[in-house]
C-alpha cells in the first residue's frame, strides 16, 4: 500500500511511502517498507529505497536494502523496476 503526498517544494513530485511484499516461486514472501520515494508526474520515474522486514520461510529473519528506479509509462501504466541492494537471511 502506498501513501502518497505532494512535495511542497516542485507540485510535479509525489512522495510516497508504504510496504511492498515480493513473493518468490515456492510461495516465501520477503516484506519491504518504502523509503524515501518520489515520483516525478511528468517522468513517470520514480526513486526511493526498500528496507527489507523480515517474511515467511527462507525470508523469516531477512534484514537489508535496496536502491530502487521505477520507470512507468504513463500512457499505458507499464513499469519496469530495477533494485540493487543486499538481503541478509
Amino acid at each position: 500500500m502506498f501513501t502518497p503526498r505532494s512535495c511542497t517544494i516542485n507540485p510535479d513530485i509525489i512522495l510516497a511511502s508504504g510496504d511492498a511484499k515480493f513473493i518468490g516461486a515456492n510461495g516465501d514472501e520477503l516484506q519491504a517498507e518504502i523509503k524515501d520515494s518520489e515520483l516525478g508526474t511528468t517522468t513517470g520515474i520514480a526513486t526511493g529505497t526498500f528496507l527489507f522486514v523480515g517474511g515467511t520461510g527462507r525470508f523469516d529473519q531477512a534484514q537489508g536494502s535496496a536502491d530502487f528506479t521505477v520507470t512507468q509509462d504513463l500512457n499505458s501504466g507499464t513499469f519496469d523496476v530495477v533494485a540493487q541492494g543486499r538481503i541478509d537471511y
